[in-house]
């Protein structure tokens, strides 16, 4: 196999802003959650928060690509197929994920238009907030999709944001079934709660015919299942996934195999900025699973890797930090 990981997913250049809670009133910004906009709005928010806070730091992003970027600093083989313009921003994209080591064909399809951005905003208890312009990431169509890469990869990583988009969604069901039938596992994670609440039809149309692991955390999980505790989530989900890790934020993790449950402790941290957390989490924890480790493991893992996150303002650690946490660690 070449490569370890396929990853399918949203391609948004990340804008990341230090900000108050009174200028996100100001500009009627909903504190903690995802919400999508439109282009002309995304300029009125780069605008004023550059105005007012001063330039943002940019990387290539996105959940599924922050995932795969974490996996692939710590020597998985990856690929991450998305969807760019053909604008500055595309060509940073398609720069920033090659320097991270992971393999991309997205210049080779890129579309006019605006490449997409989210603007990340994170206030000074550490609460991440992020608004979101696709642009043409939306439009991630067939093209994107090289059957031969997936016939050549161990596992399939899709997003949950895919499903916001028809043509995305459509293109996120073609490479599972494709996935399906080369035989490789097929991971995929709620990504936010909003989608839970308010795409569930969406969702069940790409995961409800089976996973073989499942990331969520324990708001995503029970929103989705119309539960209000964890337990009756985790049994609500069987008939889509029996293998399921569910984030705790601090408390850690509850891993979820069949019958078997293992809660993992949270790692210690100052948190500065919880945005990539989870991505940061699922990256290792895919990374470990490909290693050969016990979900166990791969768990405490991805704690120790997220906690590092939660320290640093954006949303992944520099390429060397991640090979150092996976050197130290021991499963």
């Amino acid at each position: 196999m070449k490569y370890d990981l396929f990853g399918l997913g949203n391609a948004l250049v990340d804008h990341e802003f230090h900000t108050t809670d009174a200028l996100l009133d100001e500009l009627a910004i909903e504190k903690g959650l995802t919400t999508l906009i439109e282009p002309d709005r995304a300029d009125v928010v780069l605008g004023t928060m550059t105005e007012r806070q001063g330039p943002a730091s940019k990387a290539a992003g996105g959940s599924g690509a922050n995932s795969v970027v974490a996996a692939a600093a710590m020597g998985s083989r990856t690929y991450y197929a998305a969807q760019l313009a053909d604008d500055e921003n595309g060509y940073f994209y398609v720069k920033d994920m090659q320097a991270a080591g992971v393999d991309t064909n997205a210049d080779q399809h890129m579309k006019p238009g605006v490449t997409g951005r989210c603007f990340v905003m994170v206030t000074p208890d550490a609460e991440r907030t992020m608004n979101t312009s696709l642009g043409v990431t939306g439009d991630l169509g067939l093209d994107s999709l090289d059957p031969e890469v997936i016939a050549n990869s161990r596992a399939i990583y899709l997003e949950g944001y895919l499903i916001t988009s028809d043509i995305s969604r459509a293109t996120a069901i073609a490479a599972k079934k494709m996935a399906r039938e080369q035989g490789l596992m097929v991971i995929g994670t709620f990504s936010d709660p909003g989608l839970t609440q308010y795409f569930k039809p969406q969702l069940d149309e790409l995961f409800g015919d089976g996973l073989d692991l499942l990331f969520s955390n324990e708001e995503e999980i029970q929103i989705f299942t119309g539960t209000d505790n964890l337990d009756a989530a985790l049994e609500a989900i069987r008939p889509i996934c029996e293998n399921v890790v569910v984030t705790l934020g601090e408390n850690g993790a509850l891993v979820v195999q069949g019958d078997q449950r293992t809660s993992v402790a949270g790692e210690v941290a100052h948190a500065v900025d919880t945005n990539g957390a989870g991505d940061a989490f699922a990256g290792a924890f895919v990374h470990g699973l490909l290693s050969g480790w016990d979900y166990a493991d791969c768990a405490k893992f991805g704690c120790q890797v997220a906690a590092r996150v939660v320290e640093t303002f954006g949303p992944r650690l520099q390429l060397a930090e991640y090979a150092q946490l996976r050197q130290a660690f021991k499963a």
